[in-house]
């Protein structure tokens, strides 16, 4: 690992330390706990954070870290509401419980980040994660067009 690959990365994983913190005790005890403005100020902040670190970051290690983060959480929002969807039909299997609790891992890492923005929908967290696989969807997207944008600025026509 380069030296200058380190501030990237350390900035990236700080963050969503923080952004865990901020918003974990909320994502767990919702709908009993309230979601104050700061935890929506915190999650728009990191959502632009981690959407416009696709314009700005030139270092490959660095960006292909961001890319795998927002590719990864699509389908781990997708998972999350595969899983809640299924709850009442299988939530007392043996397999059942082994994804719900690698739902419970996806959901800290991927989707309680953007909690804040539950004040808006206030839903319970299996339609929330569906609203966020949107979000990913649209981050990727974003980030497909920048690289097509990209690439197509180097043909000679």
């Amino acid at each position: 690992m380069r030296q200058r690959d380190l501030p990237y990365r350390f900035i990236f994983i700080l963050g969503l330390l923080v952004m865990i913190g901020i918003n974990g005790w909320s994502a767990m005890l919702h709908p009993d706990e309230t979601i104050n403005g700061w935890q929506s100020i915190a999650s728009v902040a990191w959502l632009i954070g981690l959407v416009g670190s696709l314009f700005y970051i030139k270092d490959g290690k660095a960006l292909r870290l961001m890319v795998w983060y927002i590719r990864i959480g699509l389908v781990a929002a997708l998972f999350i509401y595969g899983v809640s969807l299924l709850e009442g039909a299988f939530s007392e299997t043996i397999w059942f419980d082994g994804l719900a609790s690698v739902q419970f891992i996806f959901y800290f890492l991927f989707v309680v980040p953007l909690f804040g923005l539950n004040a808006w929908t206030d839903v319970l967290f299996g339609e929330f994660s569906l609203y966020m696989s949107v979000l990913y969807g649209i981050a990727l997207i974003t980030l497909h067009v920048k690289v097509w944008n990209d690439a197509s600025r180097h043909l000679d026509y």
